[in-house]
């Protein structure tokens, strides 16, 4: 699952007063948000929107949103024309990474508005040249998945997956430079993310990466394609979306997901208001209105998703947080890099993949 020149004159950005904020209530039209589809925009639609139009009086439509490069270029596209596709949308720390150097595609935040947002962790909030940019209202995780008819004994570690000889051929991994398993080799065999900093040491990783293709079978772009993988068995664990494989479990399908001692690979959805959307007081409040805590606990419980509060504000029982997340230390993405050397781990890793 894959989760990106050009404008002749600046645009203003729409003023965003606490008045306005404050006397924000229904609007005729409803507020365009973009959700990812299939089973999360529709328990977005019906546990969150929906919550929020009982609560707020404000209608919410839901449009259906790609990942990564083939959502953002599309986006950007229509804002540089001037267009107002949508009130709200998720990008990832990649995705937001470009456009702060792009500037003018999504609006710059008033945390001071949001009490709920502004209590969030740091790494919640995507900020650039002072600017908070986005607001992270759900993190996912990218975990060891197996399917459990075949193996008795589930891996514990990203090393033992890509050493033990019984996963031989048998393994599924993102196939995608920017799907996390350079971060997760960089965590497992060196300095993590560290690591990445140079063009040596990028080298290195991916050169390692190489070493361990004789344990994969299956190289995935989609997250159908490693379901079908695992139900028929042509791989027997791999590298998965944990929310999803929680799904899938809850519906028989053969399927659990471990979190390695070296750490789940994470990316956080942050919402933000694009840039000639009107919408901007009904847009924060519908960002607060997702990172209040009886909301997060809608997240975690409905969707699987890990939480962004504190689970003393949440209120999750052990059992609920640990399906969902771990308090082990997370690898996290290395933006920065995927973003200033995107063309040198492109040709890399495709030679690496083909060759």
């Amino acid at each position: 699952m894959k989760r990106r020149h050009f404008l002749a004159a600046a645009i203003t950005a729409p003023a965003l007063s606490s008045s306005v904020l404050q006397a924000a209530s229904a609007d005729a039209a409803p507020l365009r948000i973009s959700a990812f589809g299939g089973f999360f925009q529709d328990e977005f639609e019906s546990k969150i929107c929906r919550k929020f139009t009982q609560e707020t009086g404000i209608p919410v439509i839901t449009i259906s949103q790609g990942q990564g490069d083939d959502w953002l270029f599309p986006l950007v596209r229509s804002v540089r024309s001037g267009l107002d596709p949508m009130d709200l949308t998720f990008l990832d720390q990649v995705g937001l990474t470009k456009v702060a150097k792009m500037g003018n595609i999504v609006q710059p935040l008033k945390l001071q508005y949001m009490p709920s947002a502004a209590k969030l962790d740091e790494r919640y909030l995507f900020t650039s040249a002072g600017q908070t940019l986005g607001v992270g209202i759900m993190e996912w995780y990218q975990s060891i998945v197996i399917n459990p008819d075949v193996v008795a004994r589930r891996p514990t570690s990203w090393k033992e997956l890509f050493e033990d000889e019984f996963y031989r051929k048998k393994i599924g991994l993102i196939g995608l430079y920017d799907g996390g398993m350079i971060e997760v080799v960089a965590q497992t065999y060196f300095d993590g993310n560290d690591t990445l900093s140079s063009r040596a040491g990028i080298r290195a990783v991916i050169a390692k990466i190489a070493e361990l293709k004789d344990q994969v079978g299956f190289w995935w772009t989609a997250e159908s394609q490693m379901e079908q993988a695992l139900r028929s068995q042509n791989v027997v664990a791999g590298s998965f979306f944990h929310d999803i494989a929680m799904l899938l479990a809850a519906e028989q399908f053969p399927i659990a997901s471990v979190f390695p001692v070296e750490g789940s690979f994470t990316g956080i959805n942050k919402l933000c208001i694009p840039y000639n959307s009107s919408r901007t007081a009904d847009a924060h409040r519908f960002i607060d209105f997702c990172a209040r805590a009886d909301n997060q606990a809608v997240f975690a419980r409905a969707m699987k998703l890990a939480i962004v509060l504190p689970n003393e504000e949440v209120g999750l029982s052990q059992a609920e947080f640990d399906l969902v997340s771990s308090k082990i230390p997370p690898i996290r993405p290395a933006a920065a890099v995927m973003v200033e050397q995107a063309d040198y781990l492109q040709r890399l890793w495709q030679r690496m993949i083909t060759g």
